[in-house]
């Protein structure tokens, strides 16, 4: 069963671990960063994010988003972004971070 916690769950998506945001993706959160760093642990190079059920993203979301990133890629690791608005995925092209995820897109 996926571990929840306000708007965000854990689970699993293309066989990969992944983060499921639904809702704004307006904050910060230390199991987040815990859960990162236990999946980098365990070996998992390949992250998914799956931001379809997100409206929108602030500062702080990107910022999230941005260490999670750092984190994967200091692992030699990708995530997998699906289901970003073309919104969120200028951001994460102004921020230089878009050479360290993929892009997926799901109907």
């Amino acid at each position: 069963m996926p571990e929840s916690k306000n708007n965000f769950s854990f689970g699993e998506m293309m066989e990969s671990p992944a983060l499921i945001i639904r809702g704004p993706f307006d904050f910060m959160d230390n199991k987040i960063d815990m859960w990162v760093d236990d999946q980098i642990g365990k070996g998992n190079s390949s992250i998914v994010l799956d931001l379809s059920k997100t409206h929108y993203i602030t500062a702080i979301g990107i910022a999230a988003l941005f260490k999670c990133i750092k984190k994967v890629n200091g692992a030699n690791g990708l995530i997998h972004i699906i289901g970003a608005t073309e919104d969120m995925m200028e951001l994460i092209r102004l921020g230089k971070m878009d050479q360290y995820v993929s892009y997926l897109v799901t109907e």
